[in-house]
Protein backbone atom coordinates (compact mmCIF):
# COMPACT_ATOMS: atom_id res chain seq x y z
CA UNK A 1 0.00 0.00 0.00
CA UNK A 2 1.52 3.30 -0.78
CA UNK A 3 1.33 6.01 1.80
CA UNK A 4 -0.56 8.92 1.26
CA UNK A 5 1.12 11.54 0.28
CA UNK A 6 -2.00 14.68 0.88
CA UNK A 7 -0.31 16.23 3.69
CA UNK A 8 -1.31 19.33 5.32
CA UNK A 9 0.95 20.97 6.95
CA UNK A 10 -1.20 23.55 8.94
CA UNK A 11 -2.85 20.98 10.60
CA UNK A 12 -0.36 19.79 12.57
CA UNK A 13 0.80 23.44 13.75
CA UNK A 14 -2.94 23.59 14.60
CA UNK A 15 -3.23 20.33 16.40
CA UNK A 16 0.45 21.17 17.91
CA UNK A 17 -0.88 24.59 19.42
CA UNK A 18 -3.99 22.84 20.71
CA UNK A 19 -2.14 20.28 22.40
CA UNK A 20 0.79 23.20 23.41
CA UNK A 21 -2.49 24.68 25.58
CA UNK A 22 -3.48 21.98 27.34
CA UNK A 23 -0.30 22.42 29.42
CA UNK A 24 1.20 25.95 28.22
CA UNK A 25 3.24 25.93 31.45
CA UNK A 26 4.81 22.51 32.00
CA UNK A 27 5.82 23.23 28.07
CA UNK A 28 7.28 26.72 28.71
CA UNK A 29 9.08 25.06 32.20
CA UNK A 30 10.89 22.46 30.06
CA UNK A 31 11.80 25.10 26.95
CA UNK A 32 12.91 27.71 29.22
CA UNK A 33 14.93 24.98 31.68
CA UNK A 34 16.67 24.14 27.89
CA UNK A 35 17.41 27.50 27.32
CA UNK A 36 18.75 28.66 30.66
CA UNK A 37 21.10 25.73 30.51
CA UNK A 38 22.23 26.10 26.96
CA UNK A 39 22.90 29.37 27.57
CA UNK A 40 25.11 29.19 30.86
CA UNK A 41 27.08 26.24 29.63
CA UNK A 42 28.05 29.10 26.48
CA UNK A 43 28.87 31.58 28.69
CA UNK A 44 30.87 29.57 31.26
CA UNK A 45 32.55 27.75 27.87
CA UNK A 46 33.83 31.28 26.83
CA UNK A 47 35.02 32.65 29.75
CA UNK A 48 37.30 29.54 30.91
CA UNK A 49 38.09 29.50 27.28
CA UNK A 50 40.10 32.77 28.13
CA UNK A 51 42.12 31.38 30.61
CA UNK A 52 43.03 28.00 29.44
CA UNK A 53 42.20 26.57 25.64
CA UNK A 54 42.70 23.20 27.38
CA UNK A 55 40.09 23.51 30.08
CA UNK A 56 37.65 25.46 28.03
CA UNK A 57 37.54 22.31 25.50
CA UNK A 58 37.18 19.92 28.11
CA UNK A 59 34.21 21.65 29.76
CA UNK A 60 32.74 22.49 26.40
CA UNK A 61 32.96 18.49 25.81
CA UNK A 62 31.29 17.80 29.58
CA UNK A 63 28.49 20.41 28.39
CA UNK A 64 27.60 19.75 25.36
CA UNK A 65 27.11 15.90 26.52
CA UNK A 66 24.99 17.09 29.10
CA UNK A 67 23.06 19.26 27.24
CA UNK A 68 22.29 15.85 24.73
CA UNK A 69 20.68 14.64 27.79
CA UNK A 70 18.32 17.29 28.04
CA UNK A 71 17.87 17.68 24.32
CA UNK A 72 17.02 13.37 23.91
CA UNK A 73 14.96 13.82 27.05
CA UNK A 74 13.09 16.80 25.98
CA UNK A 75 12.31 14.69 22.50
CA UNK A 76 11.06 11.99 24.69
CA UNK A 77 8.68 14.18 26.53
CA UNK A 78 7.52 15.64 23.81
CA UNK A 79 6.57 12.07 22.46
CA UNK A 80 5.10 10.84 25.35
CA UNK A 81 2.73 13.40 25.74
CA UNK A 82 1.98 12.73 21.91
CA UNK A 83 1.34 10.11 22.57
CA UNK A 84 -1.50 10.41 25.64
CA UNK A 85 0.74 10.12 28.27
CA UNK A 86 1.34 12.75 31.33
CA UNK A 87 5.61 13.44 31.64
CA UNK A 88 6.22 15.34 34.53
CA UNK A 89 9.31 17.32 34.52
CA UNK A 90 11.95 14.94 35.67
CA UNK A 91 11.56 13.21 32.89
CA UNK A 92 13.85 14.83 31.13
CA UNK A 93 16.55 13.31 32.33
CA UNK A 94 14.94 9.77 31.91
CA UNK A 95 16.70 8.68 28.26
CA UNK A 96 20.81 8.62 29.37
CA UNK A 97 20.91 5.24 27.79
CA UNK A 98 19.92 6.39 24.33
CA UNK A 99 22.45 9.63 24.66
CA UNK A 100 25.31 7.59 22.78
CA UNK A 101 22.89 6.05 20.04
CA UNK A 102 21.55 9.85 19.41
CA UNK A 103 24.92 11.39 19.10
CA UNK A 104 26.42 8.78 16.53
CA UNK A 105 23.01 8.93 14.06
CA UNK A 106 23.27 12.58 14.55
CA UNK A 107 26.99 12.81 13.52
CA UNK A 108 26.14 10.36 10.41
CA UNK A 109 23.31 12.51 9.63
CA UNK A 110 25.02 15.50 9.76
CA UNK A 111 27.53 13.87 7.67
CA UNK A 112 25.70 13.03 4.95
CA UNK A 113 24.11 16.26 4.67
CA UNK A 114 27.76 17.97 4.77
CA UNK A 115 28.71 15.33 2.04
CA UNK A 116 25.60 16.09 -0.01
CA UNK A 117 26.16 20.43 0.43
CA UNK A 118 29.81 19.77 -0.94
CA UNK A 119 28.19 18.12 -4.21
CA UNK A 120 26.14 21.30 -4.99
CA UNK A 121 24.28 21.78 -2.07
CA UNK A 122 21.18 20.22 -3.52
CA UNK A 123 22.27 16.20 -2.94
CA UNK A 124 22.51 18.01 0.57
CA UNK A 125 18.82 19.18 1.08
CA UNK A 126 17.78 16.06 -0.47
CA UNK A 127 19.54 13.95 2.40
CA UNK A 128 18.10 16.14 5.07
CA UNK A 129 15.09 15.31 4.02
CA UNK A 130 15.90 11.90 3.87
CA UNK A 131 17.02 11.65 7.38
CA UNK A 132 15.08 14.54 8.50
CA UNK A 133 12.72 11.93 11.38
CA UNK A 134 16.54 9.82 11.85
CA UNK A 135 17.10 11.45 15.53
CA UNK A 136 13.69 11.33 16.93
CA UNK A 137 13.47 7.87 15.64
CA UNK A 138 16.67 7.05 18.08
CA UNK A 139 14.63 8.15 21.20
CA UNK A 140 11.29 6.63 19.58
CA UNK A 141 12.51 3.18 18.72
CA UNK A 142 15.87 3.10 20.38
CA UNK A 143 17.43 2.43 16.95
CA UNK A 144 20.73 4.33 15.81
CA UNK A 145 23.02 4.72 13.53
CA UNK A 146 22.32 3.67 10.13
CA UNK A 147 18.65 1.68 11.26
CA UNK A 148 17.82 5.04 11.82
CA UNK A 149 18.43 6.76 8.72
CA UNK A 150 16.96 3.97 6.95
CA UNK A 151 13.78 4.34 8.75
CA UNK A 152 13.54 7.62 8.15
CA UNK A 153 13.97 7.29 4.48
CA UNK A 154 11.21 4.34 4.77
CA UNK A 155 8.80 7.34 6.17
CA UNK A 156 9.72 10.19 4.29
CA UNK A 157 9.51 8.29 0.86
CA UNK A 158 7.14 10.46 -1.47
CA UNK A 159 7.25 13.34 1.13
CA UNK A 160 10.12 14.76 1.01
CA UNK A 161 9.48 18.12 -0.68
CA UNK A 162 6.81 18.06 2.04
CA UNK A 163 9.12 17.99 4.46
CA UNK A 164 11.13 21.02 3.13
CA UNK A 165 8.51 23.09 3.23
CA UNK A 166 8.03 22.02 6.94
CA UNK A 167 11.49 23.11 7.61
CA UNK A 168 11.08 26.41 6.44
CA UNK A 169 7.83 27.03 8.50
CA UNK A 170 9.51 25.96 11.41
CA UNK A 171 12.46 28.36 10.86
CA UNK A 172 10.08 31.35 10.01
CA UNK A 173 7.66 30.71 13.10
CA UNK A 174 10.99 30.39 15.42
CA UNK A 175 11.74 33.63 13.31
CA UNK A 176 8.65 35.27 15.17
CA UNK A 177 9.25 34.12 18.06
CA UNK A 178 12.68 35.38 18.37
CA UNK A 179 11.75 39.26 17.43
CA UNK A 180 9.95 39.26 20.64
CA UNK A 181 13.37 39.68 22.45
CA UNK A 182 13.08 35.44 22.86
CA UNK A 183 10.59 35.61 24.71
CA UNK A 184 8.27 34.03 22.11
CA UNK A 185 10.53 31.44 21.58
CA UNK A 186 9.61 29.82 24.31
CA UNK A 187 6.15 29.34 23.07
CA UNK A 188 7.22 28.68 18.96
CA UNK A 189 9.86 26.08 20.44
CA UNK A 190 8.18 23.81 21.76
CA UNK A 191 4.67 24.01 19.57
CA UNK A 192 7.13 23.87 16.51
CA UNK A 193 8.52 20.61 18.34
CA UNK A 194 5.00 18.61 18.62
CA UNK A 195 3.85 19.58 15.13
CA UNK A 196 7.20 17.64 14.04
CA UNK A 197 6.48 14.97 16.65
CA UNK A 198 2.68 14.76 15.37
CA UNK A 199 4.36 14.91 11.69
CA UNK A 200 6.70 12.16 12.67
CA UNK A 201 3.69 9.90 14.03
CA UNK A 202 1.64 10.36 11.37
CA UNK A 203 4.13 9.34 8.86
CA UNK A 204 5.60 6.24 10.30
CA UNK A 205 2.28 4.75 11.07
CA UNK A 206 0.87 4.76 7.79
CA UNK A 207 2.19 1.92 5.41
CA UNK A 208 4.66 1.96 2.32
CA UNK A 209 4.92 -0.22 -0.26
CA UNK A 210 7.64 -2.33 -0.96
CA UNK A 211 9.74 -0.57 -3.11
CA UNK A 212 13.37 -0.31 -2.47
CA UNK A 213 15.11 2.24 -0.20
CA UNK A 214 16.75 5.20 -2.41
CA UNK A 215 17.92 8.37 -2.21
CA UNK A 216 19.75 9.91 -5.04
CA UNK A 217 19.34 7.57 -7.08
CA UNK A 218 21.59 5.01 -4.60
CA UNK A 219 19.45 2.05 -3.10
CA UNK A 220 20.36 1.53 0.38
CA UNK A 221 18.80 -2.19 1.11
Amino acid sequence: MSMNTELHLRSFFKEAWQHFTTRPWFFIGITLFYFILSSSFNDATQELTKNSLAIGSLFNLCSSFLEVIVIVGYSSIILRSVGGEHPIFSDIFSKTNLVLKFIWTTFLFMFFCAFGMLAFIIPGIVLFSAFFFAPIIVVDKNISGMAALKESMRITQGVRAKILLFTLLVIGLNIVGAIFFGVGLLITYPVTIIAQTLLYKKLSQQMVDDRPLSVLGISLT
